[in-house]
């Protein structure tokens, strides 16, 4: 399954208004930064828990960009509002410096996006929470293009 931001994405490449796309897909990038993992301990679906949240800032750049930044957002604060849960910043940012060719280079962050990281009970798992074992759920493994992970395992 897709992040949060990745799926924000798609939806901005297919976003159209009146007919016209918001900018060739070729334009569009997004990226996560500042990520953090929140660890909790939620039963989920009687054999599934859900073992950590990981928190980032997502960005979302559109270069060239002929879209208003106005249409850009509308079409941003829609999504959120149907796609987004109770955990996930409500507000976020953009810059729109415009070109020499009347075009623009658009950039949304959004300061929080929350993505679950549910585990299913497996018996030869990798993840053990209360002695029993536990391996990630199908909904819950998105794959990152990169990762980078720094870290101290402090054993109990």
């Amino acid at each position: 399954m897709k992040s949060k931001l990745d799926q924000l994405n798609d939806f901005l490449k297919s976003a159209q208004y009146q007919g016209r796309l918001l900018a060739n897909p070729e334009a569009f990038d997004c990226w996560t930064e500042g990520g953090k993992v929140e660890p909790c301990s939620k039963r989920q679906n009687g054999d599934g828990i859900i073992a950590a949240r990981f928190v980032y800032q997502g960005t979302i750049s559109i270069n060239p960009c002929y879209a208003p930044s106005a249409l850009v957002s509308t079409f941003v604060a829609c999504w959120m509002q149907e796609h987004c849960g109770k955990y996930d910043s409500e507000r976020f940012e953009f810059s729109n410096d415009l070109n020499d060719d009347n075009s623009s280079d658009f950039e949304l962050t959004i300061a929080e996006l929350h993505e679950d990281i549910e585990l299913v009970l497996t018996e030869n798992a990798p993840f053990v929470i209360g002695k029993q074992k536990y391996d990630f759920g199908e909904s819950s493994l998105w794959i990152a293009e990169q990762f980078k992970l720094d870290a101290t395992v402090v054993s109990a």
